[in-house]
């Protein structure tokens, strides 16, 4: 029964893994694109916007 709660919550953490990484490659693509449409004269926007998104997706955690 023991080895049936262990396998059990492998899987939860797995889930909660996948969940996070799958959170993390929609924020840093975001991110990616933001950045590939900055030029000089709104990149210290475009770095505002990067700072505040990731600032929210750690906040989430």
């Amino acid at each position: 029964m023991r080895l049936t709660e262990q396998a059990r919550q492998t899987d939860e953490q797995m889930q909660a893994i996948r969940k996070f990484l799958g959170e993390l490659d929609d924020a840093l693509s975001e991110i990616v694109d933001e950045l590939s449409e900055a030029d000089e004269s709104n990149a210290l926007a475009r770095c505002k916007s990067v700072h505040d998104k990731l600032d929210g997706f750690f906040q989430r955690l």
